[in-house]
């Protein structure tokens, strides 16, 4: 069998991304406080506090000035894609 080890790994938020981190760790935080005790069911919330993240990291960055054009979002995790450049501009 194979063990799965985490990577720890530290972001680094701007500024106008602080409530993404928050709610994330708030996220990371209810699935450790569910590791702690397996009988703390939690997936509900986690699941609910996850699409909450989703649109917060939508309506984050469609509002970026400068020229982020296009954002993608992994369906299966909340993970985003920003591709900075302008790449619909009709030349």
């Amino acid at each position: 069998m194979s063990e799965k080890k985490a990577i720890d790994m530290k972001l680094t938020y701007l500024e106008f991304e602080q409530p993404i981190a928050e709610l994330e760790k708030r996220i990371e935080s209810l699935q450790a406080a569910h590791d702690a005790h397996d009988d703390l069911d939690v997936a509900k919330e986690v699941a609910q506090l996850q699409r909450k993240n989703e649109q917060l990291l939508v309506d984050t960055y469609k509002n970026l000035d400068g020229k982020a054009t296009t954002i993608t979002i992994d369906e299966k995790s909340t993970n985003v894609k920003v591709v900075k450049g302008d790449a619909f501009s009709k030349k």
